[in-house]
């Protein structure tokens, strides 16, 4: 669960798998980008959603800057 919690970039899961290295998982090069990869594509930083735009009816705008319909 706290893999799935952290929502790093890469430079966060660089820092993680260095100091996982440093507990003593070994790794190749290769693991290590491989990893990397993993880590940021499925456990990367949160899309957030998009933002919904207010559609204004054309007559509002009308009324809003004083004007009538």
């Amino acid at each position: 669960m706290l893999v799935t919690q952290q929502a790093k970039d890469s430079t966060g899961w660089e820092k993680t798998l260095g100091q996982m290295e440093k507990w003593g998982v070994k790794l190749s090069p290769a693991e290590h980008d491989t990893l990397r990869g993993y880590l940021l594509a499925h456990y990367g930083p949160r899309k957030l959603p998009a933002a919904k735009t207010s559609q204004a009816r054309p007559d509002s705008t009308k009324r809003a800057s004083g004007t009538s319909p």
